[in-house]
């Protein structure tokens, strides 16, 4: 089969069509096959050596023949784009030592017009209504985080933050136009959909709660509030923004004070949320929860005659070094993979600050303790986000 054109869809999910029919549907999980397409289209205006390919998709897999496992990826990827037939014309092409996509072959990506828009959304040459259109649009077009499925792959994480930073960028824009218009309910929609995406963004935080306060849409800023500050607490071990709990604290007078409580506790029973796919690696939960399992972890270790290390990782700009607040939350999304992979299971790790992540290790003596952090260390140093930051570690037994 000739394949003349070809879109995906990777925000949100991944989906894609191959000459206007699917073949595949929003799928669950990433094959390797399909992880190499999406590098290789999002990489398209080059070959990539197949050492590279090699290192970026089976970083974490002891391979006794690469070569082989590559090769063997690509002629999955080419039979499922020819739909099993005529090989010889799929649109990876191969050169020595590399791979690439066919430029001749028509593609078309979510991201790519996403990010368009964004660039757009920003243009100083339109007006303001025609810049805040191109907003609307942006923020319709962003379905959710970049490739999803593959969340803890180090290639994903800068490039699923970059597409967040775009699409909040876009949002603080119009939250603000539709609050100087009192468009309350779109702000509402706009706010409550962004805050579904990253609940950590104080912006978008302030504008969910004028827009429900200004609705008076009192009980559900009372439930909205303990959901989010407990995402505040569990993550930054901090508060929502002032503002914010100002409202929630003018809201919480207007509500009876038993009617307040049982919305409360309703909320945190019924708030829990599943992941969709268990993480790699070690556990990762919030920190106040890691202090309930402190105990549990003590006596595991204490009757299998092992040793539990306390450790905290603090990642600062190395003296000298500029780094602003998106190379820091990129750091901290990709300490945070390649601390997950490089632990074990029994192993367990949260986030206790904006740049500071601490860990449960169940290991036979500190000495093994001082072992992992050199490992993680030394994996975090091939990070593209480490270059401008030190790594301090303290260690203790407990």
């Amino acid at each position: 089969m000739q394949v003349e054109n070809i879109k995906v869809e990777m925000l949100g999910g991944f989906s894609v069509w191959v000459n206007g029919e699917q073949i595949v549907m929003d799928a669950a999980k990433l094959t390797k096959p399909w992880q190499l397409f999406c590098y290789l289209v999002l990489n398209r205006e080059k070959f990539v050596s197949n050492r590279k390919l090699i290192s970026i998709l089976w970083a974490d897999d002891m391979l006794t023949d690469p070569a082989n496992v590559l090769k063997n990826a690509v002629y999955s990827l080419r039979k499922e784009l020819c739909g099993g037939e005529s090989l010889t014309e799929s649109p990876i092409i191969y050169s020595t030592g590399g791979y690439r996509f066919d430029p001749a072959v028509e593609l078309e990506l979510d991201v790519d017009q996403f990010s368009r828009l964004c660039e757009q959304a920003n243009d100083p040459q339109y007006d303001a209504n025609t810049r805040i259109q191109y907003c609307r649009e942006a923020v319709d077009a962003y379905k959710g985080d970049f490739l999803p499925q593959l969340d803890q792959d180090l290639w994903v994480v800068p490039l699923a933050l970059s597409y967040k930073q775009q699409y909040l960028g876009c949002v603080h824009q119009l939250c603000e136009y539709l609050w100087q218009k009192r468009q309350h309910k779109e702000l509402l929609d706009i706010a409550s959909t962004a805050s579904m995406f990253d609940p950590l963004d104080d912006k978008t935080t302030v504008y969910l709660f004028r827009a429900l306060d200004a609705l008076r849409m009192y009980r559900v800023i009372v439930t909205t509030y303990s959901k989010i500050a407990q995402s505040y607490e569990d993550a930054l071990g901090s508060a929502p923004p002032d503002e914010a709990q100002r409202i929630y604290n003018a809201a919480s007078e207007r509500i009876n004070k038993t009617e307040q409580d049982i919305i409360v506790i309703k909320t945190e029973l019924t708030g829990t949320e599943q992941a969709s796919r268990p993480a790699r690696g070690a556990y990762f939960c919030s920190y106040s929860n890691l202090k309930h399992m402190y105990s549990l972890l003590k006596r595991s270790a204490e009757r299998n005659k092992q040793a539990l290390v306390l450790a905290l990782f603090t990642l600062a700009p190395v003296k000298g070094a500029a780094a602003d607040q998106y190379d820091l939350t990129r750091a901290m999304a990709e300490f945070k993979v390649v601390a997950m992979n490089t632990l074990r299971k029994a192993d367990t790790i949260a986030r206790y600050s904006r740049n500071q992540y601490v860990m449960l290790l169940t290991v036979s003596s500190l000495d093994d303790g001082r072992l992992v952090r050199d490992r993680i260390r030394e994996s975090f140093g091939h990070a593209a986000a480490s270059r401008n930051l030190n790594v301090d570690v303290k260690l203790t037994e407990v």
